[in-house]
């Protein structure tokens, strides 16, 4: 039976983990450096930057951690909407069939998605940032819909998802008229959190 010298010098099985002994994180084969003690690797995973988000293109199965994912995406896949700056509004359309629409910030790369799905009568819209799910929202977001005299307005924070399952979270009701023809006109304002009370509103 083998054997390996932990952080404070004990002589231990290899199989055996001491509170004292350190490992390197899951998921250094996709960037990560850190080396935690045993104790503290859960809670150091829960928490990652480097977590694996797989591609939000749907026919795709490319997964990585959110920067070169960014750069997989920028590569390989292409954008219904020029890639956008954060605090400043753009405009965005919303094509009916889709179910999701996927949008790229020029700043870092980093990738969000608006869901469109069908709720009774009207269509639901969803925006959700693509990281890691065990970490706080980092960005928050506004989106807004101009229709005749009716106008319709969210603003809340960008869960994090890091597959295709888009859980319940904020969304806009908007009717099927509101498409015209078969395209929706929004405007939308993607900020950092702690940059999410700058700029101007919608």
């Amino acid at each position: 039976m083998s054997s390996i010298q932990c952080t404070n010098g004990h002589i231990i099985c290899a199989s055996c983990k001491p509170k004292c002994m350190k490992v390197a994180c899951d998921n250094e084969p996709y960037g990560c450096k850190e080396v935690v003690k045993h104790t503290q690797r859960h809670a150091h995973i829960k928490s990652c930057v480097f977590s694996p988000c797989l591609c939000p293109q749907t026919d795709c199965n490319f997964r990585a951690n959110t920067t070169v994912l960014g750069e997989h995406f920028k590569t390989n896949h292409q954008l219904r909407v020029p890639p956008f700056t954060y605090d400043e509004v753009f405009s965005a359309f919303i094509h009916i069939k889709d179910d999701v629409t996927i949008f790229q910030a020029m700043n870092d790369g980093q990738l969000f998605v608006i869901t469109c799905k069908t709720h009774y009568i009207v269509k639901k819209l969803n925006l959700y940032h693509i990281g890691p799910n065990k970490s706080k929202p980092r960005y928050s977001f506004e989106m807004l819909v101009l229709c005749q005299d009716r106008v319709l307005q969210l603003k809340s924070e960008a869960v994090n998802v890091e597959d295709r399952a888009y859980p319940p979270s904020g969304a806009l009701y908007v009717r099927y008229d509101y498409f015209k023809d078969g395209r929706l006109s929004m405007k939308i304002r993607i900020n950092k959190n702690d940059d999410a009370e700058s700029g101007t509103d919608l």
